[in-house]
């Protein structure tokens, strides 16, 4: 699971990086809005996937066992 970064974090993360971050608060502060947007994204696409992959499964127990009763009989 991926760890959401706090606001000084990511902005030093960028220093780190070799991005001038000197007196440019408002545009590190819109890049980190756009950062937690694309988390939030990301795990709601996941929780999306994991949902449907959930379902399938379901499906397949119970297609599953439909054959298997009707081989017993």
């Amino acid at each position: 699971m991926e760890r959401i970064k706090g606001y000084l974090e990511y902005k030093l993360d960028l220093e780190l990086c070799g991005v001038n971050t000197f007196e440019k608060d408002d545009k590190i502060r819109e890049r980190y809005e756009q950062y937690l947007k694309e988390i939030s994204v990301r795990k709601h696409s996941k929780k999306i996937s994991v949902q449907k992959h959930s379902k399938d499964k379901q499906q397949d127990i119970k297609t599953n066992s439909k054959k298997d009763n009707n081989k017993k009989r």
